[in-house]
């Protein structure tokens, strides 16, 4: 929702978390309650692919919690030694 409001304008870096399509839809269907039509309503109102050109960082958690920890030291490191560069 950062993008969607306008509220990334008053952050210095944005990193986004995502996943592929097909893992985001097979984790949101598990959730209790949920049906296809609330699933596309939800993906509908997602800024799609513009969230990921627009993020400073990305950490892609489609894999395993090993490979997603793998991506966040990268950040971190740059995070760091950036100060006041975003």
């Amino acid at each position: 929702m950062l993008f969607e409001t306008g509220l990334d304008r008053d952050v210095d870096a944005v990193v986004l978390v995502t996943a592929s399509e097909t893992v985001q839809k097979e984790r949101v269907s598990k959730r209790p309650g949920m049906t296809p039509e609330h699933l596309a309503v939800i993906l509908e109102r997602q800024m799609g692919c513009g969230k990921t050109r627009a993020a400073h960082f990305i950490i892609d958690t489609s894999g395993d919690l090993a490979a997603t920890g793998r991506q966040v030291p990268r950040i971190l490191r740059a995070l760091a030694g950036a100060k006041n560069k975003f």
